[in-house]
């Protein structure tokens, strides 16, 4: 059986390392979806911006006016960058950033829903690193562009980098509070049932001869005070039973001496 004082120290461990690790998953969720809604936020405005770019290009034209970088400087930008692609409503590609190797991921269903005037969000590949999607319909900006669908993506390294060290930074968190709740439960717990341990000792050291003695470890403490009157009251009872049965055996040891006296005399 576990004593009393592991049983309340895990508890009370317990209980904290739950409290929080649940904080720190809130928090890490919290902290991602605010990241999310700047990634949105620059994923719309890329888009508008590029969506009126390629509208305004003389003769209906689609370009995209994007900085002239060198292979290093775009290489050392590349979690920065916000890729871009034109699309049809039937999926063909048009028009895509310079800086691009390969096409965008596409999904033809959130495809076809933009194509009808929809914004659509989403998340995939693009050579091998995980980006965030938006689907943007040209359609708003006139009929020459009717069923051409503006994709932009964003990586999403940096984003799952911080989700990544904030996560961390919380394990670490929740096992250094672990082991110091395990420490102060432990300290607190030996402190709680030390005055247990004091009454106890006091009771185990009362014997047949010591009746009259009182238990008085923490009697001036409220949270032991009921106990210590329990037991004292206990032993009150006990020694006015072995008072009683002490009279009861002298008295017997009395009325029985004389008829004894007289039955020895008449045996002899």
């Amino acid at each position: 059986m576990r004593s009393f004082r592991v049983t309340l120290a895990l508890r009370f461990v317990g209980s904290m390392t739950l409290a929080v690790a649940a904080l720190s998953a809130l928090s890490v969720w919290i902290f991602r979806r605010a990241l999310d809604e700047e990634l949105n936020a620059s994923l719309v405005a890329v888009a508008s911006i590029q969506a009126a770019s390629v509208t305004d290009s003389p003769g209906g034209g689609m370009e995209f006016h994007e900085w002239e970088l060198t292979p290093d400087e775009a290489s050392s930008v590349r979690d920065l960058v916000r890729y871009a692609q034109v699309w049809s409503a039937e999926g063909r590609s048009l028009l895509r950033s310079q800086y691009m190797t390969s096409d965008l991921p596409v999904d033809t269903e959130a495809l076809a829903e933009a194509a009808r005037g929809e914004l659509v969000w989403g998340e995939g590949h693009y050579d091998a690193t995980p980006v965030r999607v938006l689907y943007y319909p040209l359609s708003r900006f006139g009929q020459a562009h009717e069923g051409h669908v503006l994709e932009v993506a964003a990586p999403l390294v940096a984003r799952d980098t911080l989700v990544r060290r904030l996560a961390l930074s919380s394990v670490l968190v929740t096992a250094v509070v672990a082991l110091v709740s395990l420490l102060g439960s432990w300290w607190l717990a030996g402190r709680v049932v030390r005055p247990v341990h004091e009454v106890i000792d006091q009771a185990e050291g009362l014997g047949a001869r010591s009746l009259d003695n009182r238990i008085s470890a923490y009697a001036d403490t409220v949270e032991y005070r009921r106990l210590v009157d329990v037991l004292n009251t206990m032993l009150d009872r006990i020694e006015n039973a072995f008072e009683a049965q002490r009279r009861f055996t002298a008295d017997a040891s009395h009325e029985l001496r004389s008829p004894l006296t007289v039955l020895r005399g008449e045996l002899e």
